[in-house]
């Protein structure tokens, strides 16, 4: 049974609190379920208290399990971030053919324009 160790606690242990009564001092196993506490008892040491609170919530997981779900995070972000410059790759080309186009619009219209005036230019002179 791997317990759930926790730097954030007084105890070294997630889910174990040391609480002071009228029997002295006892370890508590608690668990927060929907918004609600679960209490799942009061024991003499903190070991104790995190064996009950593993076998309530399931066993911690082991470094392997950890490891592997770190670097499935981390392959799931990259995946992420690689899509992104993709679109963002897709969007820039997409840019650069629009200007090409309106670029070749211009050039088209401001040629048939020139090609337009000196043919109407060129009939005033016969005239």
């Amino acid at each position: 049974l791997r317990l759930h160790l926790s730097s954030n606690s007084a105890t070294g242990y997630k889910g174990v609190s040391k609480e002071r009564g009228v029997y002295g001092s006892r370890f508590r196993a608690k668990h927060n379920v929907d918004g609600r506490q679960v209490c799942y008892g009061y024991f003499g040491t903190a070991v104790e208290a995190a064996v009950a609170y593993a076998r309530a919530v399931g066993e911690a997981p082991g470094q392997a399990e950890v490891a592997a779900a770190a670097a499935a995070r981390a392959a799931e972000a990259q995946a992420v971030e690689a899509a992104k410059a993709v679109r963002v790759e897709q969007r820039r080309r997409a840019a650069i053919e629009d200007q090409r186009r309106l670029f070749e619009e211009v050039e088209t219209h401001a040629h048939a324009h020139a090609h337009t005036h000196t043919h109407t230019h060129a009939h005033t002179h016969t005239r």
